[in-house]
């Protein structure tokens, strides 16, 4: 499939927000990983992670 992006010569950039609150570590992890393994390369990723002043945030 990765192959297949050398064939298009528009490749815009898709970002992935995604709302977390007393989320459970392994969905979590679970779907973050699932972010990260696409073969898309244009791409960001963020966590909205509500309410904020309750959260902490560890590099994944």
């Amino acid at each position: 499939m990765a192959e297949t992006l050398d064939l298009f010569a528009y490749r815009p950039l898709i970002s992935v927000i995604m709302p977390v609150f007393n989320t459970d570590e392994r969905f979590l992890r679970e779907a973050i990983e699932s972010v990260l393994s696409q073969v898309y390369p244009t791409g960001s990723y963020a966590l909205l992670m509500m309410p904020p002043q309750s959260c902490t945030f560890n590099k994944y």
